[in-house]
């Protein structure tokens, strides 16, 4: 029988499929035979229903094939089509034995094309990353390669793998809807293999990215490099990539620590080498160390990791050491409006006149609540509240000059 035939060709290359008698049987079964061509001609057979077709051993063997490959279904189609062309060009389409052989060509075609493309998928993966070395450097140096070929490989494993369980185990009702969809058995020898390459590039790339972190590359570089690793398989949960994210984590945490140390350094030099208390210098230096942090936690960094506490217990003291500052800077410029009204009143001969000071006492206030509304210095600031007593003395001095001119006017007129 033809088909009995084309099982011998797939088993002959190592197929599951096995050669019996399965094809007579079934022609047996709608009363006619192979071997006996006489059986059909004048007669036109119904088409049998798809439940009155009984199991075809390469028909199943087929579908559930967890060992074929490309080439040898190609070669188990070019059996399959040769019988079938002279049977429809004698009419014999409608005959038991050709339904079967014809849904079983169907079959072969699709799974050659299924193990078409995941053959072909897996020789591209396998050369772009026999070239991870080489990607490697250019992911560093942020590039931009081409990554195509090994990313979504769980997409294009969604898209090929037979859903719902076994394929030779589908309902096969609609036949045609059946053979246009089905998909290779998840146990599949190809689909084993690209996952199993696919997890070992994981492992590398994720292995890289500890690698380059812990030889301090760009923190941007060591994300470009995990995201890579977890794209592969779309998981980002993946267990090397957690457990890298994890140490990766720790080491940037100690960074960021050390990061933060070294920026309060700075801005204590700073502040030693000025006569002024230097508030900006204060924000920027909490401002990058909060930069660090964000930055560390962005990268998988636990935000309670005990590093990070202490690097924003410094970010914190610089806050407030801004605030500090500020209300330092007003006190400062409180006490030189002070020192030049007590240098204006030296220079006259007699009662200084009467409105500069409060002019300044004025400004003192001015300069106050914008410290409290735009700096952030609490009303209570115990600097803020000294510089505001040196505006009342101002204030109360020019006071004392105004009592002072109307008593000497007032001796005066005498």
């Amino acid at each position: 029988a033809p088909l009995a035939e084309a099982s011998s060709a797939s088993a002959g290359d190592g197929s599951a499929a096995a050669a019996g008698e399965g094809g007579a049987v079934a022609v047996g079964a709608y009363g006619g035979n192979a071997n006996n061509p006489s059986q059909e001609q004048g007669s036109k057979q119904p088409l049998p229903k798809a439940e009155e077709i009984r199991d075809e051993p390469l028909f199943y063997a087929t579908l559930g094939d967890t060992t074929d490959f490309e080439g040898m279904l190609r070669r188990t189609e070019k059996v399959l089509a040769e019988y079938h062309e002279p049977v429809h060009e004698y009419g014999g389409s409608r005959h038991a034995t050709a339904v079967i052989s014809g849904r079983t060509l169907a079959v072969v075609r699709r799974k050659a094309q299924l193990l078409h493309a995941g053959e072909g998928r897996l020789a591209a993966f396998l050369a772009a990353q026999a070239r991870k070395e080489e990607l490697l450097k250019e992911l560093v140096a942020n590039t931009q390669p081409n990554l195509d070929d090994l990313v979504r490989i769980n997409k294009f494993l969604q898209a090929h793998i037979h859903k719902g369980g076994n394929p030779s185990e589908a309902n096969k009702s609609d036949f045609g809807s059946f053979v246009s969809s089905f998909g290779l058995p998840e146990k599949h020898q190809i689909v084993i293999r690209l996952n199993d390459a696919a997890s070992e590039a994981v492992d590398w790339w994720a292995q890289a990215a500890l690698r380059e972190a812990q030889a301090g590359s760009d923190t941007a570089a060591v994300s470009r490099l995990l995201d890579l690793a977890a794209d592969i398989l779309g998981n980002k949960d993946h267990p090397n990539i957690v457990a890298c994210r994890e140490i990766l984590g720790n080491i940037l945490a100690e960074n960021a620590l050390k990061s933060a140390l070294k920026i309060q350094e700075k801005d204590a030099m700073r502040v030693a080498s000025s006569s002024k208390p230097q508030p900006e210098s204060a924000k920027k230096s909490a401002e990058a160390i909060n930069l660090e942090i964000k930055t560390a936690v962005a990268m998988g960094c636990q935000p309670k990791h005990e590093s990070l506490k202490q690097a924003k217990a410094i970010s914190v003291v610089l806050e407030n050491a801004e605030k500090d500052r500020w209300a330092e800077t007003f006190l400062m410029n409180a006490k030189e409006m002070v020192a030049k009204d007590e240098a204006a009143a030296a220079k006259v001969a007699g009662i200084p006149p009467v409105g500069p000071a409060s002019d300044m006492a004025d400004r003192i206030e001015q300069e106050a609540w914008a410290m409290i509304k735009e700096r952030g210095v609490p009303e209570e600031h115990p600097t803020l509240k000294e510089a505001m007593s040196v505006g009342k003395s101002l204030r109360d001095k020019d006071g004392e000059r105004k009592r002072l001119l109307a008593r000497e006017k007032r001796l005066a007129g005498k």
